[in-house]
């Protein structure tokens, strides 16, 4: 039963799993998204495999790994820059022609949230133009 209860994690750990969650939350928002909260007493290493395993996907070279089978502190950190290296870039250059502006949140350092947009601006605007037309001549 006591296996059951959180332990209470130490200082470094707290701030293990804040800056885990800082790093993500920077490639998660190149996805219009935020990363996801460590579940209570979750320790550094299985959150920081659980936020990798969400990005996974955008990784050509860890999509087939089991990152549950990575003991090793290092070589999980390892995985973890390509894994977030190759997901920041896959949001970068995954808009189609023609698919429009997306918005991409990023907080700076003092907290305030800066919105950008990346895209094709003519696509998303394509819809409210005018349709020009042209003179064929005048009467008179």
């Amino acid at each position: 039963m006591k296996s059951r209860v959180p332990q209470e994690l130490s200082d470094e750990e707290r701030n293990e799993i804040a800056d885990t969650q800082c790093k993500a939350d920077s490639v998660f928002a190149s996805f219009g998204e935020r990363a996801p909260q460590p579940m209570a007493g979750e320790r550094a290493i299985p959150y920081r495999r659980r936020i990798m395993t969400r990005l996974q996907k955008y990784s050509s070279d860890y999509k087939e790994v089991d990152l549950h089978s990575i003991a090793d502190s290092q070589l999980l950190s390892i995985a973890e820059k390509k894994i977030y290296a190759d997901a920041q870039a896959s949001a970068a250059s995954s808009l189609e022609p023609g698919a429009g502006l997306r918005e991409v949140i990023r907080t700076d350092a003092t907290g305030r949230r800066i919105s950008t947009f990346i895209g094709d601006p003519s696509a998303t605007w394509a819809p409210f133009q005018a349709v020009s037309r042209k003179v064929a001549g005048i009467k008179q």
